[in-house]
């Protein structure tokens, strides 16, 4: 197997989702590797993996106990998934779309502290 390293890339992303895109991506071991602004507000959505021995429970642990202490609204979900045939991803959804840019500035802001 070949090494790897990390390259920023452009990508067409729908325009109700690029700020928590951007947010995640900021933390060196995270991977976003898809993402949705819905139909509906309750279909927003961005799925990503960690590397770098990042443990994924850990990382979601620490993001959902964070955006809980700085956040007023609550209209979010952070779980940890499993598809057939890859390796467990987080997925962050967002309820409100007013809550968006408050998402993304707090986890900018953690990913400066990592």
């Amino acid at each position: 197997m070949h090494k790897t390293q990390r390259v920023n890339v452009n990508a067409w992303i729908d325009e109700g989702i690029p700020p928590i895109v951007v947010a995640l991506n900021r933390f060196q071991f995270v991977q976003t590797i898809s993402s949705c602004e819905g139909e509906r507000r309750s279909d927003r959505y961005v799925d990503f993996i960690v590397h770098e021995g990042k443990d994924l429970y850990e990382f979601t642990g620490y993001l959902v106990k964070e955006l809980n202490a700085g956040l007023t609204s609550r209209n979010f979900r952070l779980r940890i998934e499993w598809l057939s045939g890859m390796k467990q991803l987080g997925a962050l959804y967002i309820h409100d779309t007013d809550i968006i840019d408050d998402i993304a500035k707090l986890i900018t802001e953690l990913s400066t502290d990592q």
